[in-house]
């Protein structure tokens, strides 16, 4: 059975069903579900709580759309690691900056922002 990928976000997104029924309405399991919805562009919004395309997600006003050139094999490993833990690839991307970004630096960025 070929899946409709916006049917399953809409569906998922449905209050009226809750996931476990829209896994078996389409025979597929969680992980695959994830997998499937993130390869054709679909994220989770945890503010909205609803699987919404990438380019609808909103952001607010202290994040940037930023655009950085990586090694193709670095970028896949991220999205990988992002489909295993359920997240988007952005938040693995925030971490790892979080931790190589001494905190005497991000000290500095308050400062001026005074």
């Amino acid at each position: 059975m070929e899946i409709n990928i916006e049917q399953l976000a809409s569906d998922l997104n449905n209050k009226e069903i809750n996931k476990k029924q829209v896994l078996e309405k389409y025979s597929i399991k969680d992980k695959a579900m994830r997998i499937l919805l993130k390869q054709n562009g679909y994220t989770y919004n945890q503010k909205s709580k609803q699987w919404q395309l990438e380019s609808e997600n909103t952001y607010s006003k202290e994040e940037t759309k930023v655009t950085y050139r990586i090694p193709v094999e670095l970028y896949k490993a991220v999205k990988l690691q992002a489909i295993f833990e359920g997240i988007n690839a952005t938040d693995i991307i925030v971490k790892a900056l979080n931790d190589y970004i001494p905190q005497s630096t991000k000290d500095i960025i308050k400062e001026n922002n005074k």
